[in-house]
């Protein structure tokens, strides 16, 4: 149990940016949010310019074509494997592409 002053202070926050809902676009493909956006449920948020999440690399063709039919535009390759997307309000997303067994 948190004490009481840090419970509320995870609680009280508000998110600096709207993200893009990536739940419809990638329906049915196990995904996470990771990164600076998803250290946000355990410490205070962190100014970011993007939103980084984590799929299996087995996904990479079917992530990539539901993100480009949503209006995703690639922008470029991911040294760590992966790639960034400008989504439709100008927002970045790094597409982490992982061929760790525990991601799948």
């Amino acid at each position: 149990m948190y004490p009481l002053g840090a419970r509320v202070f995870l609680e009280d926050r508000t998110a600096v940016a709207r993200w893009p809902d990536l739940t419809p676009t990638l329906a049915g493909i196990p995904w996470a949010v990771a990164g600076a956006v998803a250290t946000r449920a355990y410490m205070p948020e962190r100014t970011t310019q993007d939103l980084d999440i984590l799929v299996a690399a087995d996904d990479r063709e079917k992530v990539r074509a539901r993100l480009q039919q949503a209006g995703f535009l690639p922008v470029q390759e991911l040294a760590i494997g992966g790639m960034t997307w400008n989504s439709t309000t100008g927002m970045l997303v790094n597409v982490i592409e992982s061929h760790a067994v525990w991601v799948g």
